[in-house]
């Protein structure tokens, strides 16, 4: 079953070690100088042994006002604490899994969690989480004999979550489903399968279909809808993936658009959750952002690259009207949101972090050199590629250089914003270049 961004895991924090402080203040950005070393403002070890931890346990930053969630590691095994990104200060830790696993052979992940009135549920396989962000409380967890993604998107009370197989086996059946649940409960519904196609389909196949992602929105009309991505499995006699998209009106609890193809067929379908903003669905796969009107299913315009690049590993950001995108092959796009025609392209860094936007710079961190990414989203211009302060350290073979983590928090009262990331020993915060 194509699921890549259920395998991508490992991390972790040092309890007891209290953060060390810089009163030095950073340098200003100079526009005709790229910057490659800036002093953090703060910095906080990860584990308190040898053990690595990359930051990715945490994939997609939760931010909580001036807080940053982080992933540590303690006595080998897997921490999440809570920091004020101002300082680095502790404001609580949590550990409350249903089961304590050595980060020698496992780990937990968030990847796409809900957030609503400071609180947060995730999933994690069997296991759904929901907790308060303020103090660090679990509110419920729920353990059940199904096996569920790491997707769990919502919109006001509601949150949704795709099941990965079911436990009569019926599921692999039909294919992939979406379950509904409350934040009130832990109890799920099933609400919907997608329109799945197997024509021409290779024999012999687990399931029907597999669920690469969900957005819900509401309309111009004031419906709840749910944008549901997915791709067609097995894949085709050629071996090619058939992507498609569907989108379910859950106040009318009926499908308003059942399929809109994603693209020719491909090697590797979509991944990444779909992004709706304006009235329009944006999706990425290999060497192809397309976007289409979300009420309608009308491709609006395809950026393609096929060939030339694949904006899988890094996924797509869309700010201030332009969708970045950025390349396996060492390229960061900028495309216009209206017209599909690129604004500018500049040099990257393969594939990335998570990115992220603010005061009109992209921050992400590369994923082929480990350096923290600045650029200035008018000009396309880089402003820092930052080494880490670890680099060089290879205790247990392992690298120091930045991993795949990239929290950007907005500043108070005019002040700069700050930009976290991790190394596998520490995890870093410098002030934002605006």
């Amino acid at each position: 079953m194509k699921y890549s961004s259920l395998l991508l895991m490992i991390y972790s924090l040092f309890l007891g070690l209290k953060c060390s402080k810089s009163n030095l203040s950073v340098p200003p950005i100079n526009v005709d100088t790229l910057i490659t070393n800036l002093k953090p403002i703060w910095a906080m070890a990860t584990t308190n042994d040898k053990t690595w931890n990359d930051g990715f346990d945490i994939a997609e930053p939760v931010i909580a006002g001036q807080n940053i969630l982080v992933s540590t590691v303690f006595n080998k095994f897997q921490v999440f604490k809570m920091l004020n990104a101002q300082n680095g200060n502790e404001i609580w830790q949590w550990q409350d899994f249903f089961r304590k696993l050595n980060y020698d052979s496992a780990n937990y992940m968030i990847r796409f969690p809900y957030l609503k009135d400071h609180k947060m549920i995730w999933s994690s396989f069997k296991e759904i989480y929901y907790i308060d962000l303020t103090n660090g409380n679990t509110v419920w967890k729920n353990l059940t004999t199904n096996k569920f993604g790491f997707q769990c998107k919502g919109i006001g009370n509601s949150f949704f979550i795709e099941l990965l197989n079911a436990g009569d086996g019926k599921a692999l059946q039909t294919g992939m489903q979406l379950f509904r649940g409350n934040l009130n409960s832990p109890n799920l519904q099933y609400l919907l399968t997608p329109k799945y196609d197997t024509t021409n389909s290779t024999p012999n196949s687990e399931q029907n279909g597999s669920i690469l992602g969900n957005a819900p929105y509401i309309n111009s009309s004031g419906d709840t809808m749910l944008v549901v991505s997915y791709s067609d499995q097995p894949v085709t006699k050629d071996y090619l993936f058939r992507d498609a998209f569907g989108v379910y009106n859950l106040s009318k609890n009926k499908w308003q658009i059942e399929r809109v193809l994603i693209g020719l067929p491909t090697v590797t379908g979509i991944d990444y959750t779909p992004i709706v903003k304006n009235g329009k669905v944006f999706h990425c796969k290999t060497g192809l952002v397309t976007c289409h009107d979300v009420n309608s299913g009308e491709l609006l315009w395809s950026y393609n690259q096929i060939g030339h690049a694949n904006f899988l590993f890094s996924g797509i950001l869309v700010e201030n009207g332009k969708v970045f995108a950025n390349a396996g092959n060492g390229t960061l796009h900028c495309i216009d949101i209206q017209t599909g025609n690129a604004l500018w392209q500049t040099e990257s860094a393969g594939s990335c972090s998570d990115m992220a936007y603010l005061n009109g710079i992209i921050y992400f961190v590369g994923g082929s050199d480990g350096l923290l990414y600045a650029v200035d989203e008018t000009t396309g211009k880089t402003i820092w590629k930052i080494i880490s302060p670890d680099d060089g350290k290879a205790i247990n073979k392992i690298s120091g250089t930045f991993t795949r983590f990239c929290a950007v928090v907005p500043g108070i009262d005019g002040a700069k914003g700050r930009i976290v990331t991790h190394t596998g020993y520490n995890i870093y915060c410098f002030e934002a270049a605006k």
